[in-house]
């Protein structure tokens, strides 16, 4: 049993003239040995911490599907979980010495090796959490844990960081410390909690299935959601007399629903069993269905415990966790999100120019980016990086100001699919955290910018509410996993007909964003082609209404020119450009201009080749007339830049 056993046990069941027994086949003088065996020899020992999130996090799946796997029993590998569980807690750490521990210190339990679980236990792992969620358990099958003062604190989150390097990583903590008569402490676990997240990033889970009838539980779990630090709450109903009635889950899950005040931090903990006080396949079935009718936001639930689901043959899996996952077309929720396929996002060069003459929508324009600290740098010195063409993104020059990460092809799960993901390429994703870290780090560090890229063959897919709602989760989800500083549009195909779903992504985007990071900045990058008008007249790659239905969350529309593009010399084609971009109801400081910057090529008369100039004479004029328009910008490909502001000249 996870946690109730010894308290049912020691008070309920003697109460109401009933005895306790095993479950599960499980031994209960085993818990207590295992908790006693001696400590291996120079454990814990200090190793790297890995820094390599699961993808699914945010911090958890939008609909949590979990089970608890037991160490005991020769469990099943982590691999050959059925994919119905997104998220798997590890069960468990245990305290050094035996409960309630002797510093505050806690060891995992190697699991069983029957079947290989140990053998492969690190690489099972870490192949796991390339799609799902591990979550680590500490207490629980009478493995209390004492937390009475900061320095036992202190060694019980030393040790979990040392378990988390043998491990290889895990994405979160679930605090099963309700045994007995045991208190919680809540005031060292909420400190544990957020040196972890500190450490770990938001991202980092916490969770903790609490005994559904104690009121110190219920006030302790409040706290916990008070101070930031609890993701999910998921009472148990098992294991215990009335405790997995279809009346009794639905009755109290409602009422921590009340207590906690979001339905999105509460799950429901499940006990799929044939023995007494456990639940049915028909009352779990019932009792969700019910719950989620009421609560739509409801984040999920767990099964006690993965061994009895497989000795069923995995009827939670098959039968109850279909009717717990959330569709990909619904509307995003974020946080959470759930992982779902997206539509290929790449560049291609622009197609015949859209005809729609539909009227234009019209609004008062909003200030953006006039307020606080600035979401963009006054000169952009930009340069694209994606995984592909490298360098390292450490390696960028530190002339930099802006960088643009472009998303990455990941293979989705229809095969032919395609997510912009830039953490999905194998080996990449610790080495990218890593080198934004040390970006990071720098005197004056640039500002770190997701980008999708919509050509020709995307705007057709881009049309669905569903396909927006599933870019602006992905985008949520990478933005917030990477701590990137903003989200970038780079056009070079948009019709109106697409404007609907760009508005829709871009405002599920800021939204979300701007709630923690008000500075998270939202740009356009149309690519300009020489011929093509920026967009302003209604017939050119980039249609106005792309531009105009977002101009009130819009920090900036930066279109691209090529380098030495003789447009740049033609005053009166520049002042075109920008009339059409503040014909679309963007203020000047909102329009600028991308000049590339071509790097490392010196011309006869040893001046690079490439630097782009911009005549300064209409400049100056320009800005006579709309005074706040932005700096001239450069961008360049590949990780290089040609330093500096864009050299102006007559």
């Amino acid at each position: 049993m996870i946690t109730r056993r010894s308290f049912l046990a020691a008070a309920v069941l003697p109460a109401l003239g009933l005895a306790s027994g095993a479950v599960d086949g499980e031994e209960p003088q085993r818990y207590t040995d295992v908790s006693r065996e001696p400590v291996p020899e120079g454990y814990p020992h200090d190793r790297p911490l890995p820094t390599l999130r699961s993808p699914v996090m945010a911090p958890l799946p939008r609909r949590v599907v979990a089970g608890y796997w037991t160490y005991w029993g020769s469990p099943t590998r982590l691999r050959d979980i059925p994919a119905q569980y997104n998220t798997v807690f590890l069960f468990h750490a245990t305290p050094v010495g035996g409960a309630p521990g002797s510093t505050g210190a806690v060891q995992w339990n190697t699991p069983d090796d029957g079947r290989g679980a140990a053998t492969h236990l690190l690489a099972d792992l870490a192949e796991f959490r390339r799609t799902r969620t591990a979550i680590l358990t500490v207490g629980g099958a009478r493995a209390h844990v004492d937390l009475s003062t900061r320095a036992r604190a202190q060694a019980f989150l030393d040790s979990v960081l040392r378990i988390y390097g043998d491990l290889g990583g895990f994405d979160g903590l679930d605090w099963n410390t309700y045994e007995g008569d045991q208190q919680p402490n809540t005031e060292q676990m909420i400190w544990v909690s957020r040196e972890l997240k500190a450490r770990f990033g938001q991202d980092f889970a916490i969770t903790t299935p609490p005994a559904p009838w104690r009121q110190v539980d219920v006030a302790h779990c409040r706290a916990m959601v008070e101070a930031g630090v609890l993701d999910m709450v998921s009472p148990q109903y098992y294991d215990g007399p009335g405790l997995a009635t279809e009346a009794h889950i639905v009755r109290s899950v409602t009422e921590w629903v009340a207590r906690m005040g979001d339905a999105s931090r509460v799950g429901v903990g499940f006990g799929l069993a044939t023995r007494p006080q456990y639940s049915s396949r028909a009352t779990v079935r019932a009792a969700w269905e019910i719950l989620a009718g009421r609560h739509p936001g409801l984040r999920g639930g767990f099964n006690w415990n993965l061994a009895t689901d497989e000795g069923m043959g995995w009827p939670f899996a098959e039968q109850i966790a279909p009717r717990m996952v959330i569709e990909a077309s619904s509307p995003p929720i974020v946080p959470p999100l759930v992982p779902v396929p997206l539509l290929a996002l790449r560049y291609a060069p622009p197609q015949a120019p859209s005809t729609d003459p539909g009227p234009s929508p019209e609004g008062a324009a909003t200030t953006a980016a006039g307020t606080g600290t600035p979401r963009l740098p006054d000169t952009i010195v930009g340069t694209e990086w994606s995984v592909a063409t490298g360098p390292r993104i450490a390696d960028v020059p530190p002339e930099c100001t802006v960088v643009w990460i472009a998303a990455e092809h990941a293979a989705g799960a229809g095969g032919d699919d395609k997510a912009p993901d830039v953490r999905d390429r194998a080996g990449t994703a610790q080495a990218l955290t890593a080198g934004i870290a040390l970006l990071r780090r720098r005197a004056s560090p640039p500002r770190i910018v997701l980008t999708a890229t919509l050509g020709a063959d995307d705007a057709p897919e881009l049309t669905s509410a569903g396909s927006a709602d599933a870019l602006a989760a992905e985008a949520v989800r990478t933005a917030r996993e990477l701590r990137l500083d903003g989200f970038c549009w780079a056009l070079g195909h948009a019709p109106r007909s697409v404007a609907a779903s760009v508005e829709r992504v871009s405002r599920a985007i800021v939204t979300e964003m701007r709630r923690t990071d008000p500075g998270f900045s939202l740009t356009v990058i149309p690519r300009t082609t020489p011929g093509a008008d920026p967009g302003h007249d209604g017939t050119a790659p980039v249609h106005a209404d792309v531009v105009r239905r977002c101009r009130d969350i819009l920090d900036a529309v930066l279109p691209q020119y090529p380098a030495q593009d003789d447009r740049l010399q033609d005053a009166r084609h520049l002042r075109a450009d920008v009339q059409g971009w503040l014909d679309c109801g963007l203020r000047p400081d909102q329009v600028g201009l991308l000049v590339e910057a071509r790097w490392g090529l010196v011309g006869a008369d040893g001046s690079p080749v490439g630097t782009p100039v911009v005549p300064e004479r209409a400049w100056a004029a320009l800005t006579a007339e709309w005074p706040g328009l932005r700096h001239p910008g450069t961008w360049s490909p590949g990780g290089r830049t040609a330093g500096g502001r864009p050299r102006r000249s007559d």
